[in-house]
């Protein structure tokens, strides 16, 4: 099992155990890779993770910067909750993550993300093309970009 995948699973249980109460905000830092297409990539399977946490379809997403250690991307969810996933230039795939919620947080500082794995971690589908049109247009445009049939 990935590290992401077992991270992915720590967070989904401490959100269902109720020890955070509803996710609100998550922030992730992370290293970014090299290659732009192992970047665009790892942006996606990130906010496919986030938006698994927060449990609501994304209703707008933006991002700040161009490709490479200084992107990040803002994500807006149906229900409030808000997400920043920035890329920095630290080892390539080592992050920091916070999720708060209503009532608690989880850090997890430092871990790595297993970069061979999550590229992976979620198959292609329609769900993916369009967060990927959408994240790729807001790079190149730096405008809000409204993700259309409200998914993931």
């Amino acid at each position: 099992m990935s590290k992401s995948k077992d991270l992915d699973t720590a967070v989904l249980d401490a959100i269902k155990a109720g020890q955070i109460g509803r996710p609100v905000f998550v922030r992730c830092m992370v290293g970014v890779p090299e290659g732009r297409e192992d970047q665009v990539k790892m942006f996606i399977d990130m906010v496919m993770h986030v938006q698994g946490w927060i449990g609501e379809a994304i209703e707008r997403l933006y991002a700040v910067g161009t490709w490479g250690p200084g992107l990040s991307i803002c994500v807006q969810f149906r229900n409030g909750g808000t997400a920043i996933i920035a890329g920095n230039s630290g080892r390539a795939w080592n992050a920091d993550l916070i999720v708060l919620g209503n009532h608690g947080a989880i850090y997890h500082d430092g871990f790595d993300l297993d970069a061979a794995r999550i590229t992976r971690a979620f198959p292609e589908n329609e769900t993916r093309r369009i967060l990927r049109q959408s994240l790729q247009t807001a790079v190149e445009t730096g405008a809000v970009q409204t993700v259309t049939d409200g998914k993931p």
